[in-house]
């Protein structure tokens, strides 16, 4: 089978024994390049049929699902089976997984096709008149404000608004001072918004002594429409700071938002000079190949999961019990039910115990990326020895400088580089990293299963037993592709 290697806009689509087929192999070809390539094919073809082996079977099911979900595709048949290969570095004969779906154009492909051309043909440019002001307040650690922040930049686009630059709040809960200027270069996120969004540093005069109107989607539930609910204060006021929320339309959206939305997300934040010289400093430092672990298993994270351990020291249930706060933990069936439904964090040891189950070496390079507070690490350490950590190779001077949101994005800038990615907790970190990864065509992600790890021991499963179950249910999941942080405009616009 061929391996596709031209670019989208190339007409000259490689050919070969069958001409609809797209291999996608263990390339750094950006996702959206496999997704405009299947609607060529579709339109050529009118259909078109995805193959991939091993690591790069999670690109192809999330290739398809993005184009059925989106109305393109039909799947009209999939097959899965392992192929005989040869292990070049350990000289042995190995089996890989693969996999094949045909995907068949849908009765709306060609006006879908036809609506988005007329809409980026039209509905690009921005309007020369604004609508208002607004400012994006963004609340929690690092990676929570970059969600909502790039969520803040797609709903001024929608309500044709001037984004002000966002307001970072101090929180001392997260050790917290610096401000979204301190982390990513204003200059260039303007640069890249041209086109997109407008942008100011500064408001104008007349504006620039009033206090905006708050107006604060966070709480708000349900799903909703900003066009309904906040453009009318934007006309009124002129100037509004806004709190996303979750629960936002955002499949009404028209293209042209969607896309200053990924624009954001994924081209236009990059750290600032200071900050990405120390992560490429900190990022040749660390012996390759590597493995970056985002290992969640502080105090305030297991309270706040309302989850019970046992056999943890002395020190890490002080530690839990003056973060419980109100949240006071299951008991009983309740408890069972909970932790059987994935949501207690997993301990550091057994986090060694599913890495093991995975036949992780216990030699691997380990580049530990967490924040301050974790509890009971030496369940980890005593069985992979070579972790590493940012205060590993930074001088105390460097590491005592640095706060929570430059700590933490030192953290994303090594894990969207490092040759494979392993998270113990899908929070708002593990989603902006796995979808970066894929967006980058790097493909070494996997999300740890608590759900899985809850259920056999449940069930009494240990040892040998309880390592064979949790290696095939990840190979499973890492098959099937689960899991991807992937928005619906993703693959929809070549950034």
């Amino acid at each position: 089978m061929e391996e596709i290697t031209e670019g989208v806009n190339n007409m000259n689509i490689v050919e070969g024994k069958a001409k609809n087929r797209i291999q996608v192999s263990n390339t750094k070809k950006p996702l959206f390049f496999y997704v405009n390539l299947a609607k060529r094919y579709m339109q050529q073809y009118n259909e078109v049929e995805l193959s991939a082996l091993g690591m790069a079977i999670s690109t192809v099911v999330s290739i398809a699902e993005i184009l059925k979900n989106n109305g393109f595709a039909v799947e009209k048949k999939i097959l899965t089976s392992t192929v005989d290969m040869k292990d070049e570095n350990r000289g042995r004969p190995v089996q890989k997984a693969k996999i094949e779906i045909l995907l068949g154009k849908t009765a709306k492909f060609d006006e879908l096709m036809a609506a988005q051309a007329e809409e980026r043909d039209n509905g690009d440019a921005l309007p020369a008149e604004s609508n208002g002001y607004i400012r994006v307040d963004c609340y929690g650690g690092l990676n929570q404000m970059r969600r909502d922040f790039c969520d803040g930049v797609g709903i001024a686009r929608l309500l044709n608004a001037t984004l002000v630059l966002p307001k970072f709040e101090v929180a001392a809960y997260w050790n917290e001072s610096s401000g979204f200027a301190d982390v990513f270069d204003v200059d260039y996120f303007i640069q890249q918004m041209n086109g997109f969004v407008k942008v100011v540093k500064e408001l104008p005069a007349e504006i620039a002594t009033k206090k905006p109107v708050q107006v604060d989607c966070s709480k708000r539930k349900g799903q909703f429409d900003y066009m309904e609910s906040v453009l009318p204060s934007l006309l009124k006021h002129h100037y509004i700071s806004l709190t996303p929320a979750m629960s936002q339309r955002r499949d009404r959206y028209p293209l042209h938002a969607k896309a200053a939305l990924c624009q954001a997300c994924y081209k236009a934040l990059r750290l600032t000079k200071a900050l990405e010289n120390k992560g490429s400093k900190l990022l040749q430092a660390i012996p390759k190949p590597f493995l970056s672990l985002h290992l969640r298993f502080e105090p305030d994270m297991v309270a706040y999961s309302q989850c019970e351990y046992s056999g943890l020291s002395s020190s890490s249930m002080e530690a839990i019990e003056a973060s419980r706060g109100d949240r006071k933990p299951w008991t009983g069936e309740s408890a069972r039910v909970w932790r059987n439904r994935g949501k207690c964090p997993l301990t550091p040891k057994e986090t060694a115990f599913v890495l093991q189950s995975l036949s992780i070496p216990t030699d691997t390079n380990i580049y530990l990326a967490a924040g301050d507070g974790l509890m009971e690490l030496e369940g980890l350490t005593s069985v992979y020895t070579n972790i590493f950590t940012k205060a590993t190779f930074l001088s105390g001077e460097e590491f005592a400088s640095m706060h929570g949101n430059t700590k933490a994005a030192l953290d994303y800038y090594i894990s969207i580089n490092s040759d494979s990615f392993v998270a113990t907790y899908f929070g708002n970190m593990d989603k902006m990293v796995a979808a970066m990864r894929a967006f980058e065509g790097l493909f070494k992600t996997l999300l740890l299963s608590r759900r899985a790890f809850a259920e056999f021991t449940s069930q009494g499963l240990q040892g040998n037993e309880l390592r064979e179950a949790l290696w095939k249910v990840h190979r499973d999941d890492y098959v099937m592709g689960r899991g991807s942080a992937l928005p619906d405009c993703f693959c929809e616009f070549k950034l």
